[in-house]
């Protein structure tokens, strides 16, 4: 067992990407839009962990429901390194009831 992998992180932001510089929206501004993500993170919000999602031009704060989701990408190497390489878009994206109220859902898609 080697414990020199933990040094590495694993970044979830695609390179020459600074989001210092690029605005928060909101999922529901996209709605009717295919997305393109670039990376994503997380950051520590009210309620918890909470989940941003980056693409060439705007960070999305997304539904809490998908930090699952991306923690998952994050921990698989193949996943993560093909949404770095601008091959994942998030499709569909639509609002929709539920029993809490309105929300936001889309699909993932694969981009050739």
């Amino acid at each position: 067992m080697s414990f020199a992998k933990l040094n590495k992180a694993a970044k979830t932001v695609a390179e020459g990407i600074n989001t210092k510089e690029m605005s928060y929206t909101k999922l529901k501004e996209h709605v009717g839009e295919t997305l393109i993500l670039r990376g994503f993170f997380f950051t520590q919000g009210k309620f918890g962990k909470e989940l941003v999602c980056v693409t060439d031009e705007t960070l999305i704060n997304m539904p809490k429901r998908y930090v699952g989701t991306f923690e998952g990408i994050q921990a698989d190497t193949e996943l993560l390194a093909a949404l770095l390489a601008g091959k994942c878009a998030i499709t569909n994206i639509h609002m929709g009831d539920t029993n809490n109220g309105t929300t936001v859902f889309f699909d993932f898609d694969d981009v050739e």
